[in-house]
């Protein structure tokens, strides 16, 4: 009996990859998001450039974030 593998998306892959070979400009990012955002500051747009620029990144991230609804929490 042969066991059933799941998939794994190649788009999945690439994002885990980049964010891997580029970690410390992917946390830069993050790290800037979460001050503006903390701040006050609309951070709408700084979203939208990141997701049109590193799509695979941006939905890898947003994943995280609401797969665990406290995650953001513990970033803050």
């Amino acid at each position: 009996m042969e066991e059933e593998k799941d998939e794994i998306p190649e788009g999945f892959i690439d994002a885990v990859k980049f964010v891997c070979d580029n970690a410390e400009v992917v946390l830069d990012i993050l790290n800037r998001l979460i001050e503006d955002y903390l701040l006050g500051k609309d951070i709408r747009e700084s979203l939208r450039l990141l997701k049109d620029r590193h799509r695979n990144v941006f939905m890898l991230i947003y994943d995280i974030l609401n797969k665990d609804k406290n995650a953001m929490k513990l970033l803050c």
